[in-house]
């Protein structure tokens, strides 16, 4: 079937360049990848794009064909979680517009603020921490102090901060980012709450346990109000508290959110066995410290059988089996320990690790 594929492909490649006049094999490549997208064959797609490219290297460089060739192919692989792929292509249309316009032109913001996302998605980051402040000063002088563009390019230097330790320097780019998004509230309240988890999840890090508290309760009463309950917009904020309940020892209420967050992820994603198996993991744990050894063992079965149903293998498949070995252990059920300690030894030796 591949094969067939291929064939076809290639046949319709060599239409195209014998039937083409100058710059027609450009066009149909696109017009062909574009309609390859929109059916989602990707494949295709990827591949009459790429001899469009080629047929570029025919045109001027300041030919717009250029532009547009590379803005498709880079959304093309971003689209696809292909980071790596979609760099050069963001990189090199960001060129081409400076030859063609003022650096501080509005019309490149959106370029350079995509480009510090994708910098940031593959972990690059001194580029993205020195383009995203290239991109402040510019959108400040472009735009004014207040444009909505700056939220987000405040947010991912914090987080690029976060994740380093730097926990004074990222706690104040936070703080713009939601002042930004309070000013522009009406057009997008649903990113509040995001904003608040994220700085929550900060001053937790930081060991400032009172401030993530309150985040983390404004994050979650903000999202009740916009998407009501239940809504499984509610997951990552619940699960986040409930971590910080389990982190900080209130294990009450941290079995109580780890409940409601099994509850919504069972209603909106029945088939998605992956986060309710994590979620099992986790409320197992919070009832096992609070020696509620039936009420943990049943977890840890509810998530063993989906494990055993899904695909066999879970990030959390080890740790299940030696903490539910664990317990039974304890309340003396040692013939079924032995049998799940076992099992965690076989898990061990296929990920390579050894035996502690």
């Amino acid at each position: 079937m591949i094969k067939k594929t291929l064939t076809i492909l290639s046949v319709t490649t060599t239409f195209l360049i014998l039937s083409c006049g100058e710059g027609g094999v450009w066009h149909r490549a696109m017009t062909l990848g574009i309609t390859a997208q929109t059916q989602r064959k990707f494949d295709e797609a990827e591949r009459f794009f790429l001899v469009a490219l080629d047929e570029t290297k025919k045109f001027d460089k300041d030919d717009k064909r250029v532009l547009e060739t590379l803005m498709t192919l880079g959304e093309f692989y971003y689209r696809r979680d292909r980071f790596e792929n979609a760099e050069p292509y963001y990189e090199e249309a960001l060129r081409f517009k400076l030859r063609q316009k003022d650096p501080n032109n509005p019309e490149l913001i959106p370029d350079r603020n995509n480009l510090v996302q994708l910098y940031y998605i593959l972990g690059k980051y001194s580029k993205a921490e020195s383009l995203g402040v290239k991109a402040i000063d510019i959108t400040k002088t472009t735009l004014g102090e207040n444009a909505l563009e700056l939220a987000e390019l405040h947010r991912i230097l914090a987080e690029i901060n976060q994740d380093r330790g730097k926990y004074s320097e990222a706690e104040p780019l936070y703080q713009r980012a939601l002042a930004i998004q309070e000013f522009h509230s009406s057009k997008i309240m649903y990113k509040i709450p995001i904003t608040l988890n994220n700085m929550a999840v900060l001053y937790q890090e930081w060991g400032k346990y009172a401030i993530a508290e309150s985040l983390f309760h404004r994050s979650l009463n903000l999202n009740e109000e916009l998407s009501g309950t239940d809504n499984i917009e509610l997951l990552t904020v619940i699960l986040n508290l409930a971590g910080f309940y389990r982190e900080t020892d209130d294990l009450f209420r941290s079995e109580q959110l780890y409940r409601r967050a099994l509850e919504i992820q069972s209603k909106h994603r029945p088939r998605s066995y992956f986060k309710r198996v994590s979620i099992l993991n986790k409320l197992a744990e919070v009832c096992k410290k609070q020696a509620k050894h039936n009420e943990a063992s049943k977890h840890y079965r509810r998530a063993l059988n989906l494990i055993d149903k899904g695909t066999g293998m879970h990030p959390d498949l080890l740790v299940i089996l030696e903490n539910y070995a664990k317990l039974l252990r304890v309340t003396g059920k040692n013939e079924k320990a032995a049998e799940l300690e076992m099992r965690a030894q076989k898990v061990r030796n296929a990920l390579g690790k050894n035996s502690e």
